[in-house]
């Protein structure tokens, strides 16, 4: 699963924070699963390694999605 096509409710928070700061939108709990996202992450780094490894050309591709932490 690309960072783009992470689910919505996994990215929306992250997203609002960003843009909206808490005292406008009255959000006191921004619990942000970072171990989660970064596993993601890594998942996506190792891929394009293994694909850049046989000199594959960079190309779209997909992460399953892993269980949450929180």
């Amino acid at each position: 699963m690309g960072i783009f096509e992470l689910p919505s409710d996994f990215l929306a928070p992250i997203v609002r924070a960003m843009i909206v700061p808490p005292e406008i939108t009255g959000a006191t709990d921004f619990r942000i699963d970072t171990a989660h996202f970064t596993r993601h992450l890594k998942a996506a780094y190792v891929t394009m390694h293994e694909r850049a490894q046989p000199g594959e050309l960079p190309a779209s591709f997909a992460i399953e999605a892993l269980p949450s932490g929180i």
